[in-house]
């Protein structure tokens, strides 16, 4: 009789203790994706940089596929017929006509939604640039991306 009662009582405290494991409270979350995974030590100290620099970003996750450095006298590509963005101002590149590049101007929020954009270009600013499957980390000033021949949905960019 009293192995019967041991056999309950282990069986009863393995219950709970798996209960109390399963509980929401002790859920850890999975932790989220580097979107800077991609890139070698010398990539990453690139884009972090202030030097003129160009990345090709997965436009479903934001991940970083690569950064290499831009010369200098390479002028900024604007995509389309129609610009509004000048060669030194934060700019959500324009992939089809007739949408146009939007360039984004002061400190702040700017939201929105642009639909067909192929890159953009962090200018002199720090700039977080979102799109609506995913967000850039913050880029560096001179920091022209584009998303490897996708066009997505730009949603907002911060400037700092």
């Amino acid at each position: 009789m009293k192995n019967h009662g041991l056999r309950v009582s282990v069986a009863l405290a393995v219950a709970i203790m798996a209960l109390a494991l399963a509980a929401p409270g002790n859920a850890t979350a999975a932790p989220k994706a580097d979107p800077l995974r991609a890139l070698t030590a010398s990539e990453r100290s690139l884009l972090a940089s202030d030097l003129e620099k160009t990345a090709i970003v997965d436009a479903e996750t934001g991940t970083f596929l690569k950064v290499e450095r831009a010369l200098p006298t390479q002028p900024v590509a604007q995509a389309g017929t129609h610009s509004v963005c000048g060669s030194s101002e934060v700019c959500f590149y324009s992939g089809k006509i007739p949408y146009a590049d939007i360039a984004i101007t002061g400190k702040g929020v700017a939201k929105g939604s642009w639909p067909a954009r192929s890159g953009y270009y962090s200018a002199g600013a720090h700039a977080i640039f979102c799109w609506t499957s995913a967000c850039s980390p913050q880029v560096s000033p001179h920091t022209k991306v584009s998303f490897n021949g996708s066009l997505v949905t730009g949603t907002s960019v911060t400037l700092m």
